[in-house]
């Protein structure tokens, strides 16, 4: 999981406004939540925070089909 919170207001602040006490500083420390300076987050920047934490993501395609089945298929 990762999100992000603009720095303004700063982490103590919004988790006593949002009644969560200390939890977004924690998620801070755990590498959850990233903070970005001023008072919005950036598309670009937060794109960038989830590359780095999660790589490259891959998609996959299956032309499996729910409710056939090989013998359903045959004519």
């Amino acid at each position: 999981m990762i999100a992000a919170f603009p720095a303004v207001p700063d982490l103590a602040e919004r988790g006593r406004k949002d009644g969560v006490g200390d939890a977004y500083v924690r998620m801070r420390d755990r590498g959850e939540l990233r903070v970005h300076p001023g008072h919005t987050v950036k598309l670009e920047a937060f794109l960038r925070d989830a590359l780095e934490r999660f790589g490259v993501p891959c998609l996959l395609n299956s032309t499996f089909a729910l409710g056939t089945s090989a013998a359903s298929s045959v004519h």
